[in-house]
């Protein structure tokens, strides 16, 4: 990430990594934003803060008190009071103690909480950033109370380049919570497999009679309004499933490529389904989305609204635990709907209808 030289450069930054970071967060589930770290024993981690934040409220409250120093120490001075950066009894050689008091500090905050505090602290560092012109941040020396650096190099610390550091630290607590979920829970079937079910068999035998614009917009209509609330209500601020579903229709209107809808499906709703390994219906909803986008560009993946969507919904109903056989019942329903759903949007006598092989 190249260091901002400019105000408008410092902004930019900033929001985008600002965003990154909450992108981040909210495609974590619930459980995973209150879950303790476990990085481990890497020797890699040899920075103290690996031990000292011991879950998210700890990053998050690490980054508001930055900001506090950053706008205490302007605050002062702009109105002409001398005061240090950090404050009293700290310095640069000892800042990790005073990290550590504000950890301390902070052990009876909430989550949520520290959530609405950082939020506006960063909005206040903002705001700050705003007030000043491109001389006042960037010009060394511009105020003698800087030193021999500028109010920029500061902020720049505070925000970009210490979302960038919070960032890599939640990527590795998504990736270990993942696994270490996967190991604890008992592995769940992922899909329908049994094609040679009677609701499945009739629902492939339809497919084969209409176009593969039919059913781009059958599958994508069907996952947005039964299979998206699935993966959604567990992952309420993730938008990647929602996002490639959106890039599909897209490309049905003519107004992108469909490179780019791949790139969607692939990055962002594939990424989005491994990452739920340990949520068996919202895996499945997500691998759904990621089938029925898929659907425009090769109309056998369409059958994956029903081998991973009917489950999602059984799952969803009955939940993960529930008995095999009752979930199959289920989701023998369900594909029913669909295939409901199919028919009332079928071309009698397709002439043109999609070149279909199961392959199995």
């Amino acid at each position: 990430m190249p260091r901002a030289t400019t105000k408008t450069e410092l902004i930019n930054a900033t929001n985008n990594q600002w965003e990154k970071m909450w992108q981040l967060i909210d495609s974590m589930p619930n459980e995973a934003r209150v879950a303790a770290f476990n990085f481990g024993d890497d020797p890699k981690l040899k920075e103290t803060h690996w031990q000292r934040d011991k879950n998210l409220r700890d990053l998050l409250i690490h980054l508001c008190e930055w900001h506090r120093l950053l706008l205490n120490w302007t605050a002062a001075n702009l109105k002409g009071e001398t005061k240090p950066f950090l404050p009293e009894p700290y310095n640069w050689k000892t800042y990790g103690d005073m990290n550590a008091a504000f950890w301390e500090k902070h052990q009876s905050t909430s989550y949520d909480d520290a959530v609405l505090m950082l939020r506006d602290s960063h909005a206040n560092v903002m705001a700050l950033i705003e007030s000043l012109n491109n001389d006042e941040l960037f010009e060394k020396k511009h105020f003698p109370w800087t030193g021999t650096t500028n109010v920029g190099s500061y902020c720049i610390s505070v925000t970009a380049s210490h979302y960038d550091w919070a960032i890599k630290k939640l990527k590795l607590h998504s990736k270990t919570y993942c696994k270490i979920r996967s190991r604890q829970m008992p592995k769940y079937r992922k899909m329908l497999s049994d094609i040679n079910t009677p609701y499945l068999h009739s629902l492939m035998r339809l497919i084969e009679t209409q176009s593969k614009t039919t059913l781009a917009h059958w599958c994508l209509n069907c996952a947005r309004e039964y299979i998206l609330p699935i993966y959604e209500k567990t992952y309420p601020g993730d938008a990647r499933c929602r996002h490639a579903l959106d890039a599909a229709v897209e490309w049905l209107d003519g107004k992108v490529k469909l490179p780019y809808v791949k790139n969607i499906i692939l990055n962002e709703c594939h990424a989005a389904a491994r990452e739920a390994e340990g949520s068996p219906a919202a895996q499945a909803a997500a691998r759904t989305c990621g089938q029925a986008a898929a659907t425009i560009h090769a109309p056998t993946h369409s059958l994956g609204l029903a081998l991973y969507g009917a489950l999602a919904i059984a799952y969803d109903k009955l939940g993960v635990d529930a008995d095999w056989n009752a979930l199959l019942s289920v989701a023998a329903d369900e594909c029913a709907k669909m295939e409901a759903a199919l028919r009332a949007v079928a071309v009698e006598n397709e002439p043109n209808p999609a070149k279909i092989n199961w392959n199995c």
